[in-house]
């Protein structure tokens, strides 16, 4: 299915000519070959795929994007179909200032379209025989077109197209049609180099973020997931009380799920660091700094595994003269349990609870739950072991 064009011109951009007419392209659809551009942007063919179709299309020779560095004196191929790449490297090292078509070309403002005929082709066989022997023979290349894609001060990204001599020269109606691909392929080229520098980078955080023994994660204001570790995964895997879900992070106890969005926001707010406590870990939550507007703000949090202190019944009760009922209170109370859990796991109600934690708070001469905690953790009936996941 194509799509042909028939495009009435005004112009003096092409060949600088100036003409009017109607200009009729068979079997070249612009709209498929704009699409092809940026759909190579996401596979990993790359704009290698893309050339291939500008080959078959335009009858090509060969296709390269070539950077250039004048200060460096370096070139390099970035893309290129129907060229040795080695041959092309040191053909644009050492035979570039040999080449009027590449003089004029660098001559040329950004986007304009150069084009290589048979009186150009003339003109480098009389000046330089020597080169154009080389061109033609040896890289089979007698016609070609040109587009500087971007310049600065010292790098440009060069498009060359090329032809054999049996393939003929590129027609004003061919022309055309790569004048109107030119702008396409130049954000193509843009948007190519911030995805290499966005994948190094992350491919540089993914591997310094890796190093971190500790298990560590970045999360989005959304509470999304955008980045863990190894350390993290692993972790994750063996404890029961923090889960990815759906790209998120979630705690299987309400409470913690609510101090973890809470944490995270006061993050954004306040820009200070944030923790959540519990009897096996510290969640640590650290704003990352917004270097620049157009950067996404982010929270690092850090899970600081802690020794799990064990409270051992028989002691609690020989420390404090508690009975066994109570020391089972003492311990899940330790455990994080509020008295409304303890109340439910050991069958009681909730004011029998109340009333057994005011016989023991009076046994360990104290008046506070937390308090009441730190007593019991500190006592000879807790022992610790190492959290290791």
């Amino acid at each position: 299915m194509g799509i042909h064009w028939h495009i009435n011109i005004y112009i003096t951009e092409i060949l600088n000519i100036e003409f009017f007419g109607k200009i009729m392209m068979e079997d070249v659809c612009l709209d498929n070959l704009i699409k092809s551009l940026y759909r190579s942007l996401v596979i990993p063919a790359g704009f290698e795929l893309f050339l291939n179709e500008l080959v078959s299309v335009f009858n090509l020779r060969s296709g390269v994007i070539v950077m250039q560095d004048t200060q460096q004196k370096t070139a390099n191929i970035v893309w290129g179909v129907g060229v040795d790449i080695k041959e092309a490297t040191l053909f644009f090292n050492e035979t570039n200032e040999q080449d009027p078509f590449l003089l004029q070309l660098k001559q040329s403002n950004p986007g304009s379209l150069i084009n290589m005929g048979d009186k150009e082709a003339t003109l480098i066989q009389e000046q330089e025989p020597d080169f154009f022997l080389h061109l033609n023979e040896s890289l089979d290349i007698y016609y070609a077109v040109g587009s500087i894609l971007t310049i600065d001060k010292y790098k440009s990204n060069l498009l060359l197209f090329h032809r054999s001599k049996t393939q003929g020269e590129f027609n004003s109606e061919e022309c055309l049609v790569l004048m109107r691909l030119i702008p396409h392929i130049q954000h193509a080229m843009q948007l190519y180099n911030l995805k290499i520098e966005q994948d190094s980078k992350h491919l540089l955080s993914y591997i310094l973020f890796n190093q971190i023994q500790t298990p560590f994660m970045v999360l989005e204001q959304s509470n999304q997931v955008a980045f863990i570790n190894q350390s993290a995964q692993d972790f994750l895997a063996l404890d029961s009380s923090l889960k990815i879900i759906n790209q998120t992070l979630h705690s299987l106890d309400d409470r913690v799920e609510k101090k973890i969005y809470e944490s995270i926001q006061q993050c954004f707010l306040t820009k200070e660091a944030q923790f959540i406590h519990s009897p096996t870990n510290t969640l640590t939550f650290v704003p990352l700094i917004q270097e620049k507007g157009n950067l996404k703000s982010g929270v690092a949090l850090f899970i600081n595994q802690q020794q799990k202190l064990i409270l051992n019944s028989q002691s609690l009760q020989e420390v404090f003269n508690l009975t066994s009922k109570e020391a089972l209170i003492c311990i899940e109370l330790a455990s994080g349990s509020s008295p409304a859990e303890i109340a439910e796991v050991c069958f009681l109600s909730y004011e029998t609870v109340r009333t057994y934690l005011k016989h023991i708070m009076r046994k360990t001469d104290t008046s506070r739950q937390n308090e009441l905690v730190a007593k019991l953790l500190a006592s000879p009936a807790a022992s610790s072991i190492v959290v290791t996941v």
